[in-house]
């Protein structure tokens, strides 16, 4: 291959390997191949869709597959979202074919010739950084004031202007409100529907200008040219983080995105990240906190000094309170993050425990339906009308969630409507007076509002296994606040934490210097990177010996890294997988990310064992 002409495409594919991989084009291939096209490409004996990221003269390869067919008459991805997709496979230690097939619409992954009028090659990767900032809004209202000056900004420049929603309920909300409040006509981005109308919103992103756009996470790669602002909203929460592969978080590439399409970037939060404070912070970004303007009485009830077994779960102070609203003629809403009626069923002959196939998990019982269900993967049976181990008709569920909870509230209040929301609610129950709710009436915090906010078993928010569950119990507290017209009350077995006195006081310095030196002494984000490694197999005893010999290889040639023994996932087992993880801390993610995926190629592992990569910080 001693042509000076570029025969040679290198391409990448959707599959979790490394590339780009040469393949060379015919003489009338390579007068029309340009970065960014899509190709049908044999790739281990199988056709598959590749995209093509680099194209050369020579390779140092002899022996090379052909490029079968060339499906785009013009690149269907921009050089601007060549870079990020590429920069995001690096941060988060994926595959790039794996990331940029992420940011394609499905109809585009499969064979499907396309004729396109747009040019993608003017939209070049820029060097100069847009301005970040961070605005910090106690109650998540005031901050629009600001943001929409800032879209009107850019549709005066005749930019684009995309903004980021944790989930899809709020997307719409969004949109309603920009053209009730400020009246901007905005664009939702959603991509499930039909393939095809999926594939022709894409086309048309393409041609936008001076628009508005409103998605979800996959939204960070909407593919619109002349960009001129992003906004996170919400931007604390763990919906922007993706949790199958390719792994990545939305807030991360956003930034990328914003740098390299020279684009303002904001975030706007009730609650922000530690780890995106210190960065503000260290970056010197323009940081604006709102104070909160209205006055809530935050109540604090101490559980130690009640005795739930021989009373209630509902504290007499709680009793008095909503006793009060419904003497008001108001409205409850007690919160308690726990699906379903009971949560643990067992035979009282045999003690045979009910639980999930599939995740070995205690199902949870839903008296509404006669269902067990299991939490990690969804999967619902009928409740037996007998155990299935013994044939004994006494099967008894214990626990409290919030069905359970609604029926004592009904019989201690049967004056009034009690009902409950949660993710298998279709519609808010808008005419109770006392309303049980799980996390799902998050989805709903712009709309509804009561006079009392009553949180139950705070203290499963607090003792999560996870080092960011004060802030995020923090921050539960102050979306319940944001819906409040009245009292927040709050039962614990824990009154002297940290994030209670915050939500107190709402001296978020405080709270934000104590995490922060918190998590510089255990060495963890934002002071150090940290990888978690996922290694998960059908059969238990095979992932466990993968893992203790993948961990000594980590440890043998890793240096200025702390390297965890393997300890079982949160979810041991889900949906038929054991799972284990492997901790890995140091100052570099990115070196680390290198160090790990050379020594997985190196390592003579089975095929039967998935690795999944997780950055944090």
């Amino acid at each position: 291959m001693n042509d000076n002409s570029p025969t040679i495409a290198e391409v990448v594919v959707g599959l979790p390997v490394d590339g780009p991989f040469d393949y060379k084009m015919d003489p009338a291939q390579s007068r029309t191949v340009q970065l960014g096209v899509r190709v049908r490409v044999l790739f281990n004996h199988r056709e598959c869709v590749g995209v093509v990221v680099g194209i050369k003269s020579s390779s140092e390869f002899q022996r090379l597959n052909e490029v079968i067919d060339v499906l785009d008459s013009v690149p269907i991805i921009s050089p601007m979202m060549l870079a990020l997709t590429r920069e995001s496979s690096r941060a988060f230690g994926c595959a790039w074919g794996e990331m940029i097939e992420s940011a394609l619409p499905r109809y585009l992954r499969k064979p499907h010739f396309t004729e396109l009028d747009v040019n993608l090659s003017v939209d070049q990767p820029l060097k100069a950084s847009g301005p970040v900032s961070l605005i910090h809004d106690v109650e998540f209202d005031e901050f629009w004031k600001t943001v929409v000056t800032k879209i009107e900004l850019q549709r005066e420049r005749s930019k684009n202007t995309l903004i980021l929603v944790p989930e899809r309920t709020y997307q719409s909300t969004v949109v309603k409100m920009l053209k009730k409040t400020f009246g901007l006509e905005a664009i939702e981005c959603r991509k499930a529907g039909a393939v095809k109308k999926e594939y022709d919103q894409f086309v048309d992103f393409l041609k936008l200008d001076d628009a508005i756009v409103v998605g979800t996470r996959s939204a960070v790669f909407c593919p619109l040219q002349n960009l001129g602002l992003i906004i996170v909203l919400q931007e604390e929460s763990e919906a922007y983080r993706q949790e199958q592969s390719p792994h990545y978080v939305a807030g991360t590439v956003a930034e990328f995105r914003a740098r390299l399409q020279g684009a303002e970037l904001v975030y706007a939060s009730v609650n922000p990240r530690v780890e995106l404070q210190h960065r503000a912070s260290q970056n010197k970004w323009a940081v604006t906190k709102i104070e909160a303007t209205r006055t809530v009485d935050f109540q604090l009830v101490d559980m130690n000094n009640y005795n739930p077994r021989k009373t209630s779960p509902v504290s007499f102070p709680l009793q008095n309170a909503l006793k009060a609203v419904i003497e008001a003629n108001g409205r409850a809403i007690i919160f308690l993050n726990r699906r379903g009626s009971g949560t643990f069923t067992q035979c009282n002959r045999c003690q045979h425990v009910m639980k999930c196939r599939r995740c070995e998990t205690p199902l949870i019982s839903m008296v509404s339906n006669s269902m067990l269900f299991c939490r990690k993967c969804n999967f619902r049976e009928r409740m037996p009308k007998a155990c299935p181990n013994c044939r004994g008709v006494n099967l008894k569920s214990t626990g409290r969630g919030v069905e359970r909870l609604r029926d004592d509230l009904s019989r201690m209040y049967p004056q009034v409507d009690v009902d409950v929301y949660d993710k298998d609610t279709r519609t808010f129950p808008m005419k109770a007076r006392i309303i049980v709710a799980t996390s799902a009436l998050f989805q709903k915090q712009s709309q509804i509002s009561a006079e009392l906010m009553a949180v139950l078993r705070f203290d499963q928010e607090l003792n999560r296994a996870d080092f960011r569950s004060e802030h995020k119990a923090l921050t539960i507290l102050m979306n319940l606040r944001r819906m409040t017209t009245g009292r927040l009350l709050v039962q614990t077995y824990m009154p002297d934490t940290m994030c209670l006195a915050t939500a107190r006081s709402l001296k978020f310095d405080d709270f934000y210097q104590h995490e922060l030196q918190t998590r510089q002494d255990m060495q963890l984000p934002p002071f150090n990177a940290m990888i978690i490694l996922m290694l998960r197999a059908e059969a238990e005893e095979t992932v466990i010996d993968v893992c203790n010999a993948f961990h000594a290889c980590l440890d043998a040639q890793l240096d200025d890294v702390e390297v965890i023994h393997p300890m079982p996932d949160v979810y041991p087992k889900l949906r038929d997988q054991y799972r284990y993880n492997i901790m890995v801390k140091g100052e570099s993610a990115e070196n680390m990310l290198n160090d790990v995926r050379r020594i997985w190629r190196e390592f003579p592992r089975r095929k039967n064992v998935i690795l999944s990569i997780r950055v944090d910080g």
